[in-house]
């Protein structure tokens, strides 16, 4: 028996948001890893090595993605 589906939205109707923002944030970072590949490896190298720095790396990315989701318009 299918699923009710009714309140459902049909995803390939729906206009894409006036605020394209998050993609070029994700384009622009994948641009800077292909153009710079050593200097980003040196500087993960480097990080690797010190646990604390791992912890506060990714606290720092968790909050930032937070405020990203909260706050963006």
């Amino acid at each position: 028996m299918p699923a009710d589906v009714s309140g459902t939205v049909d995803m390939e109707k729906v206009e894409p948001g006036p605020n394209p923002t998050p993609y070029l944030i994700a384009m622009a970072e994948g641009v800077a890893r292909m153009l710079f590949p050593t200097a980003f490896a040196r500087i993960e190298a480097g990080i690797g090595k010190n646990a604390s720095a791992i912890i506060a790396a990714a606290f720092v990315i968790l909050m930032l993605g937070a405020a990203l989701i909260a706050f963006w318009p």
